[in-house]
């Protein structure tokens, strides 16, 4: 199930309501939103894979075993729980964001900028980022912060 999709700036993401409830398109630039999340990752484990795409093309993926999104209710805001074990090729930029609170005060939503972003503005070219905002992941490219073309994630339910 695709629950974020980035490939352009046709969305804005700006809003508290932005990243909680969710918006854009399924077949297009998308967020899920974090109540949603929440409620699917409580009663079940789930897998979170996500596909990260640099303006050079190059293809990288992150794979999570164990992917839960607490309660709003419960942590004031939407905590990144757990993550479980990671595999992939993009190297780990979401493990220091565990009991990390969602943010989504109007510049990300995210659950900490200083690893990753993958809800932050859209940039159509390659540019080294020198703050939080864009669209990016850890130092995977080059060993830079670089902005991407695009990225997507996903989840699924693990047996």
């Amino acid at each position: 199930m695709v629950i974020q999709r980035r490939f352009d700036g046709s969305v804005p993401m700006k809003t508290e309501a932005h990243f909680f409830d969710g918006c854009g398109d399924l077949g297009g630039v998308f967020w899920i939103g974090s109540e949603k999340l929440h409620k699917l990752t409580l009663g079940h484990r789930h897998e979170l894979y996500i596909q990260l795409v640099d303006l050079d093309k190059v293809v990288a993926f992150v794979r999570y075993d164990h992917f839960v999104v607490g309660d709003r209710k419960v942590y004031k805001l939407y905590k990144l729980l757990s993550l479980g074990k990671y595999s992939g090729n993009a190297g780990d930029a979401l493990q220091r964001h565990i009991n990390r609170d969602f943010q989504g005060d109007g510049y990300c939503g995210w659950w900490d900028i200083n690893d990753c972003n993958l809800n932050g503005h859209y940039y159509d070219c390659k540019m080294e980022l020198s703050e939080w905002d864009g669209i990016w992941w850890g130092h995977w490219n080059m060993g830079k912060r670089y902005s991407l073309k695009s990225c997507k994630m996903l989840i699924r339910p693990k047996p």
